[in-house]
C-alpha cells in the first residue's frame, strides 16, 4: 500500500 497511490487514485483506505 503506497500512500502516494492512493492519493492519486482518490482512495484513501483501499490501495495497491
Amino acid at each position: 500500500m503506497k500512500p502516494l497511490d492512493y492519493i492519486c487514485e482518490g482512495q484513501s483506505d483501499n490501495a495497491d
